[in-house]
């Protein structure tokens, strides 16, 4: 016992589900990531019933995206996987999985030679 008293676990620990939920509120009130542009190429989209899922990528990070049904019929051009588009849409963090997407609104063609900024500031 005195080994774990050794420790000195500060008071001020958090839960897990604290932690997340911390984070949860960090990322999705902070305006830069409630409607953010983001370049990459669809590496993966499938069809569900509740919306169409994809993952989007660069030569160093991906991203798993979703567009609700709700906004399916609004979108100028569907994700196609191989493609290079630009999406609007906003950050949301799923504590059960400690995960986060971006929750698409709109995808459009990638243009070529865009050069995107390496953060969302």
């Amino acid at each position: 016992m005195d080994e774990i008293d050794n420790y000195n676990i500060p008071e001020q620990a958090v839960s897990v589900s604290g932690l997340t939920g911390y984070l949860k509120s960090l990322i999705e009130y902070n305006g830069h990531l409630q409607q953010v542009w983001v370049l990459g190429e669809v590496s993966s989209a499938s069809s569900h019933p509740t919306g169409v899922f994809f993952t989007l990528q660069d030569k160093q990070a991906s991203v798993k995206c979703i567009v609700w049904n709700n906004y399916r019929e609004k979108l100028l051009q569907m994700p196609v996987a191989g493609e290079q588009v630009v999406v609007l849409g906003s950050v949301r963090l799923y504590p059960q999985k400690g995960e986060y997407n971006l929750q698409v609104s709109q995808v459009l063609p990638g243009e070529m030679g865009y050069e995107p900024y390496a953060t969302a500031s």
